[in-house]
């Protein structure tokens, strides 16, 4: 069993709409046998929007009110133990395609469905963590497991991330087996309560000494896209938009 699972909060409509129109992103999640939406606290004209879409009826609908976001992540991996699903996509409400086309979709998706890698990061590509400032990290020797016409798949691992100066780990999109989920998912993790910085840091610290599966391609096919909330970049909305082919109203 395959599931994808993503969470929104609050009043974040846009990024609902916005999902609607990432054609090539809802392609990828057909295929998935379940593909899980997350409502955390959320205004009622989020639900009531996404109770009436089109789009969101075939996902699975949870609920989860009055809970904390790591009690959220604890009832996610509760389910998927049960389930015992095979593989596990985890994004984000702001996460849409970036550098994922009609070219290299087919590829792309052999790459996730019809491999036994245990963690692989399909945010980041290589030239992320050989060009961070002030890094001495290259990648130079860094082996290629799986050599496509269109994309390579380097062996990376957490201490890859950490030495060039990224987290270990932290909450950008992933494709994982369910032993791999446990591990990130451990119980000081859904322990947190709300205090998802702390939680982020404890994923960092905890896997930047472990030289655990963590691979990355040399494209960047999908990224979160920051275009509400206190981090919210201008340049953002604008490669939304492009990649959408929208106007801005139609995002609001």
């Amino acid at each position: 069993m395959k599931v994808s699972f993503f969470q929104t909060y609050g009043d974040r409509l846009c990024l609902l709409k916005a999902r609607e129109r990432d054609f090539l992103f809802l392609k990828f999640l057909k295929e998935f046998d379940n593909n899980i939406l997350s409502l955390h606290n959320v205004s009622d004209r989020v639900r009531k929007y996404v109770f009436n879409s089109s789009t969101y009826s075939n996902f699975q609908i949870i609920e989860n009110n009055d809970i904390t976001y790591t009690q959220c992540i604890q009832k996610l991996v509760n389910y998927l133990n049960e389930s015992k699903v095979e593989k596990f996509l985890f994004y984000q409400d702001d996460t849409f395609s970036h550098e994922l086309t009609e070219e290299n979709f087919t590829e792309f998706v052999d790459s996730v469905i019809n491999t036994t890698f245990t963690h692989y990061n399909i945010s980041y590509k290589l030239d992320y963590l050989k060009y961070q400032p002030g890094s001495t990290w290259t990648g130079i020797n860094k082996e290629i497991i799986l050599n496509n016409k269109l994309f390579k798949i380097y062996n990376t691992t957490t201490k890859d991330f950490a030495n060039s100066g990224l987290w270990a780990m932290d909450d950008s999109s992933f494709i994982c087996d369910l032993h791999t989920l446990n591990n990130i998912y451990d119980n000081n993790y859904t322990n947190m309560g709300n205090d998802i910085w702390s939680a982020e840091h404890y994923l960092k610290n905890k896997f930047t000494n472990i030289n655990y599966q963590r691979l990355v391609s040399d494209i960047s096919f999908v990224k979160n896209y920051n275009i509400i909330g206190p981090n919210r970049q201008p340049s953002n909305i604008r490669d939304l938009i492009l990649k959408l082919n929208c106007n801005e109203e139609d995002l609001i």
